[in-house]
């Protein structure tokens, strides 16, 4: 009787075309990647270097004017086209500045613009994007656990983003619902919200907050320089004329530094989130990015407006963050209704083999239908990485060699139902190094200590996708930190991943009996000293699912259990 499930379905929905696994790789002849991976770092550190110090000059000159709006005074001398001005000091000066409304006549010889801020903000942050998520084989942009979108799909995606979102939100403030700042609020949050759900349905979570982000960060330049610089043009060519300006225009431009001035918070932090992956490493990163992004507009409201009122936004905005807070915490599983393990030592349910008397199961997993060819583009490892291969790693979704399955993991399931095993006293060790785990696919005992051990000089987090045993999600900063787990119920499989690094995946194999066992590199598997009996046996491959053989053991014999998986979809 043979039986074929694909239960793990957030696991196993993959395409052939992505990197999904860490173990399978090869080596191409004795090209160096060295330099590479030199050139690659420093570019990224030249591009964020001048991306931060843009950011600070453009973000800069917005805070400044919004704090100056908030903090200007009536003139105490009655001065003709002035709205305010204010007294200020700095580093041993004393400053006045004042607002004016421009008109005929007035204009002074020398005008100072902001827009160069702004412009190289975006340009340095584009082409960051490119070179992080857009070069190469796209390892950072896509996960496959969360999608089966390719590298090529998501950078269509991602441009495309850019460029329509925002005509819909010009479009949106072009029109007459702009009138109501409410409604158009609530609009633009719906819309915010839709789009950050959909890129983490799509990309990788680091990805997804990058071009949640990026997308901000388009709107902002774009309305400095489609909205508000050609508005101040138009009002700077009026007084030349010798006419009075329109001031609307100036009205309309304020709305939209406004709009500038909100995103700044939330693009600050997308900035950074690359180093905290329990928020877009969470299951509900989108609804976390929200719950930021709603915190920042309120704190940034009472800072623009300085009343008491304004102060009580801070309660909700606090309210938010606490729950964010919450949300991004360890909890368990919701959907496990399994009881905690608890080892039983009833001399009654022991099993006390008699070797003299076991049997054994051997068997080979094979794949039905032609073999994956490897990705096209190796990964891009990060320096401290890269180093430690001697050439490209490619990956692919299935390793197989003649047809046979490597890391296949073979299990017995059924047929020890109220009976309990010794706890083995080794603990298991998945390491991660040259940003790979290793190894890749590992049986482990209910009850027996996992470690996870960080052998590179690079930041990685553990990210567990357990359906039966509770969820973690923890960061490992520093080469040689340890991280301990313990799960307490059988599944097949527990997927851990690293969010830092999209393509590190691995998958343990929880089980509450000693008789389990991986494929090697020729598909075979042996499980040894079996009591004599008939017993459930499942395969499990990442890609092609689970399959399920009864298998009757007998006293002192080898019983065959060979399985044919795929063909790979």
């Amino acid at each position: 009787m043979e039986k074929a499930t694909f239960s793990q379905k957030k696991v196993l929905v993959f395409h052939e075309r992505i990197v999904i696994n860490n173990r399978k790789y090869k080596e191409i002849g004795e090209f160096k990647v060295g330099n590479l991976p030199n050139v690659s770092e420093w570019l990224n550190l030249l591009l964020r270097w001048v991306h931060i110090v843009a950011g600070i000059s453009w973000i800069g000159s917005s805070f400044y004017f919004m704090w100056l709006d908030s903090h200007l005074t009536k003139p105490t001398q009655n001065k003709e086209n002035v709205s305010g001005e204010l007294w200020m000091v700095h580093s041993g000066g004393f400053y006045q500045v004042e607002k004016r409304l421009i008109v005929p006549g007035q204009m002074p010889p020398v005008l100072h613009w902001f827009k160069w801020e702004a412009f190289f903000t975006w340009l340095s942050g584009f082409c960051l994007l490119m070179v992080v998520y857009y070069l190469g084989s796209g390892a950072y942009l896509t996960d496959p656990s969360v999608s089966p979108i390719t590298a090529g799909q998501a950078k269509m995606i991602g441009v495309g983003l850019l460029v329509v979102a925002w005509f819909i939100y010009d479009g949106l403030y072009n029109s007459p619902l702009a009138k109501n700042s409410f409604v158009s609020t609530c609009i633009s949050l719906f819309l915010l919200a839709g789009v950050a759900f959909g890129l983490s349905r799509l990309f990788s979570g680091r990805a997804a907050y990058i071009h949640v982000g990026a997308m901000l960060g388009t709107l902002m330049v774009a309305n400095v320089w489609v909205r508000i610089l050609p508005a101040q043009r138009q009002m700077i060519a009026a007084t030349d004329r010798g006419e009075k300006p329109d001031y609307s225009l100036g009205t309309r431009a304020k709305l939209r530094s406004v709009h500038n001035n909100y995103m700044t918070f939330p693009v600050i932090f997308i900035m950074i989130s690359n180093h905290f992956p329990n928020t877009y490493g969470n299951r509900f990163n989108w609804l976390v990015l929200m719950g930021l992004v709603l915190a920042s507009a309120g704190v940034r409201y009472t800072m623009n407006k300085r009343t008491t009122l304004s102060r009580w936004v801070l309660v909700p905005a606090t309210a938010v963050l606490a729950g964010v807070f919450v949300m991004t915490s360890h909890h368990t599983s919701s959907n496990s209704s399994e009881t905690p393990f608890t080892q039983n030592t009833e001399s009654s349910n022991l099993v006390v083999v008699d070797q003299a008397n076991a049997g054994k199961i051997q068997g080979i997993v094979k794949l039905m239908g032609p073999e994956p060819a490897p990705t096209k583009d190796p990964i891009g490892f990060p320096a401290g990485c890269a180093e430690q291969h001697a050439g490209p790693v490619y990956m692919n979704s299935i390793k197989a060699r003649d047809h046979k399955i490597e890391n296949a993991f073979v299990a017995i399931t059924g047929g020890f139902e109220g009976k309990s095993f010794p706890l083995p006293t080794d603990d298991i060790i998945i390491d991660q190094k040259g940003c790979l785990y290793n190894p890749i696919v590992v049986g482990a005992r209910v009850g027996q200590k996992v470690i996870f051990v960080n052998s590179d000089p690079v930041f990685h987090n553990v990210r567990s996708l357990a359906e039966k045993n509770p969820l973690f999600n923890d960061g490992m900063q520093n080469k040689g930190e340890k991280l301990i787990k313990v799960f307490s119920v059988p599944e097949l499989m527990v997927h851990a991943h690293c969010d830092v690094h999209p393509w590190m995946n691995t998958f343990i194999g929880v089980v509450d009996n000693p008789y389990y066992a991986t494929t090697g590199t020729d598909g075979t598997f042996e499980i040894k000293n079996i009591p004599p009996g008939t017993y459930q046996v499942t395969v499990w491959q990442e890609l092609l699912g689970t399959q399920t053989k009864q298998i009757i053991v007998k006293s002192q014999e080898t019983t065959r259990a060979d399985f044919e998986m795929g063909p790979a979809k």
